[in-house]
């Protein structure tokens, strides 16, 4: 326990997962140019932008059948909301990036072309 004391007070958890996860959402938006994302974040709050929120309905989808709850959040639902929890480990939040890498590879290959209808 006063090891988890120690670990809040120095306050660089935070700035640590925050650029985890900034960093890998910047790569995996580079490594999909086709699809037209952008990444914005602000503390541990950050999102994928998608040009056009049936993808990011399909994305969302396949992201929880890839075994990642994430929402979609924006005017448009059309940005992939992150945020992680302050006690995610760096691991934990290693695989969840790389949960939405498979799902953003998984649309973008077509192989859920049926989830880019309506939502209903």
């Amino acid at each position: 326990a006063t090891a988890a004391l120690r670990h809040w007070e120095t306050l660089t958890f935070a700035a640590d997962i925050q650029r985890m996860l900034a960093d890998g959402l910047s790569v995996l938006v580079a490594r999909h140019p086709g699809l037209d994302l952008v990444t914005r974040g602000v503390g541990l709050l950050h999102g994928v932008e998608f040009k056009d929120p049936a993808v990011a309905r399909a994305v969302a989808r396949a992201a929880f059948s890839n075994g990642l709850v994430i929402e979609l959040c924006g005017a448009r639902s059309n940005v992939l909301k992150c945020m992680p929890p302050l006690i995610i480990s760096d691991a934990e939040l290693l695989e969840g990036v790389g949960l939405i890498e498979r799902s953003l590879h998984d649309v973008s290959r077509g192989e859920l072309r049926g989830d880019l209808g309506p939502s209903g």
